[in-house]
């Protein structure tokens, strides 16, 4: 497992057997080069636990309209099975759950309500401004991996500039091989990265581990990118939490957080 190697495919998984994926470089996260980054897996939770729901009869237009993700630990870059259910039916609501796991070994849980989409008539439509294309650019030394698989350009802020960041983050490959992104998983793909982002100290410095992601969405995100408004807020006892405003070009469409462990880069947490 620990030796395992990938090549840079266009898409962040590779389909090996039902629920059963390979991770691509794509994948790997900027902390360690034998773990992934938080994002994608997040994504396959929930496209699997779309296609279970699908698999037990929820039809018609819906959104995953809450997605937590509990990271159990840090997951390595290996071939990992996903398992997914429907825990309350329902034909308008229903409660999905899935389990990520590496060698029979659970290292991700995740749970989302799926909620189906109705017509109403607004009078009004509370979107929010959008702001503009922003800039392009990474600090120097990082890249590669996940961070290289989706186009950031940002508004305010930057990822060596400790604070509150605006970005727009673009996947530039699909979560699986021959599988068109969903919306929600788009959002999940960089949701994740709303900590790193937007963090207070210098990221060289000081390990952010989040223990998990929440991510609730109250309409289907358009389009290919997605725009993270970040803030994160820090105790001197070493636990944060990063809060982000997500939203498409047309305006926002949820909101994420991320609870925090933050400690300085000297030792292994986990």
């Amino acid at each position: 497992m620990g030796g395992y190697r990938a090549g840079m495919e266009d898409a962040f998984f590779v389909p090996l057997a039902e629920r059963r994926y390979r991770p691509t470089d794509r994948v790997r996260g900027p902390w360690s080069a034998d773990h992934m980054h938080g994002g994608p897996p997040s994504a396959l939770l929930a496209h699997e636990m779309s296609a279970a729901a699908q698999a037990a009869g929820f039809v018609g237009p819906a959104l995953l309209s809450r997605i937590t993700v509990e990271l159990l630990s840090p997951i390595p870059m290996a071939d990992v099975d996903v398992t997914a259910t429907v825990e309350r039916p329902g034909r308008q609501v229903s409660l999905l759950s899935a389990t990520l796991a590496v060698d029979s070994v659970p290292v991700a849980l995740a749970r989302a309500w799926l909620i189906r989409l109705t017509e109403l008539e607004l009078p009004y439509r509370d979107a929010g401004p959008v702001p503009g294309e922003g800039r392009p650019g990474l600090p120097e030394g990082w890249g590669g991996g996940y961070i290289d698989s989706v186009e950031w350009r940002w508004v305010a802020g930057a990822m060596d500039q400790p604070g509150p960041a605006t970005v727009w983050a673009r996947p530039r490959v699909p979560l699986v091989v021959g599988r068109e992104l969903s919306g929600e998983e788009r959002a999940l793909l960089v949701a994740d990265s709303g900590s790193g982002a937007s963090s207070v100290l210098n990221l060289r410095e000081f390990l952010f581990l989040n223990t998990e992601l929440s991510v609730h969405l109250f309409r289907p995100p358009q389009g290919e990118r997605i725009l993270l408004a970040s803030e994160t807020k820090l105790d001197s006892g070493g636990i944060g939490l990063a809060a982000t405003e997500l939203a498409d070009d047309t305006g926002m469409i949820g909101r994420g957080a991320q609870t925090l462990f933050v400690a300085p880069r000297v030792t292994e947490h986990r």
